[in-house]
């Protein structure tokens, strides 16, 4: 088992308990859920933030890996690969909520691209229903969805 730091055992509104795990040194989460696993790891690659997460989504945990993370991302385009991941744990009211929890933190990182690629229907639905709802709420960041990282890659470094 690898070494843990800095961890912090909460129970979740689900029905088994949930440990989130930071290993801050190497910018990754995880969540725990018996057997199933959230595992994001940022990485920055040519100025662009690069968030590549694993594995069932639990939007709380995801929340918190934000709000902790958002700052250092200010001025920097944002890609979220979520191609490996699924979001079956997000109920369709949290997803309608999700661009007002981070209202305020769109905020932080004004008229700013962030890039949501999922490459299977589902997640590519999911993330592209989102895009939809954070353009309706006129949030400050704009996000584009994609099914090749590539082509998100062009467009968060294009200037229009």
């Amino acid at each position: 088992m690898m070494p843990v730091y800095g961890t912090k055992v909460r129970l979740s509104s689900y029905p088994r308990f949930s440990i989130l795990v930071r290993d801050v040194c190497c910018n990754r989460m995880k969540t725990i859920k018996g057997m199933q696993m959230t595992t994001i790891t940022t990485t920055i690659e040519n100025d662009i933030v690069i968030n590549n997460v694993t594995g069932p989504v639990a939007l709380d945990e995801l929340m918190d890996y934000i709000r902790n993370k958002v700052a250092s991302w200010q001025g920097k385009p944002v890609l979220w690969e979520a191609s490996k991941a699924t979001f079956k744990n997000i109920s369709t009211e949290d997803w309608k909520s999700l661009p007002r929890k981070i209202g305020h933190l769109a905020d932080t990182r004004k008229e700013e691209k962030t890039a949501l690629v999922a490459s299977d229907d589902f997640p590519f639905g999911m993330l592209r229903m989102f895009e939809i709802l954070a353009e309706n709420e006129q949030l400050a960041i704009q996000f584009q969805t994609f099914r090749d990282i590539n082509r998100a890659k062009a467009w968060l470094v294009s200037k229009d």
